[in-house]
């Protein structure tokens, strides 16, 4: 759990473009018609070009939750996956609707879960020369 610590983040920083979270709205109206809550709370941020950003948040056993990430800016790989408290993977689905990356997970017990955001840009649309460019995402997620 060590390679956790530096990244943990809380909900919401500053400065993120809201671009991203409207894309992941627009994307997750089914997952409404599913029956699923979308929660209005949801985190926001920048990062560089393959940087991390980690989330402690709190599921419970007996809900199936969805999460979604997302960037306004074009040409972006998203990576986005769920851990245990040990650190082991427990994403059981993934989604990829245009920009927006979402992968679904069903606790197995109530605990601390850890949701990675690694946000790169494509090889071919970095800037030469190389300079540091942060690129905004928005994470949402909704359970039933």
């Amino acid at each position: 759990m060590m390679i956790f610590g530096a990244l943990l983040g809380g909900p919401a920083a500053r400065g993120a473009d809201e671009e991203a979270h409207a894309a992941i709205m627009a994307a997750v109206a089914g997952h409404v018609e599913d029956g699923f809550t979308i929660r209005e709370e949801y985190w926001k941020g920048e990062l560089e070009s393959g940087g991390k950003k980690l989330i402690r948040h709190q599921l419970f056993r007996g809900n199936e939750y969805w999460f979604w990430a997302a960037t306004s800016l074009p040409g972006c790989d998203i990576k986005l996956e769920v851990y245990d408290a040990n650190g082991v993977p427990v994403t059981l689905e993934r989604s990829e609707k245009g920009t927006v990356r979402g992968v679904r997970v069903t606790p197995a017990q109530t605990s601390s879960f850890y949701i990675l955001v690694q946000i790169s840009r494509a090889p071919g649309e970095q800037s030469a020369p190389p300079a540091v460019q942060l690129i905004d995402w928005a994470l949402v997620y909704g359970y039933r």
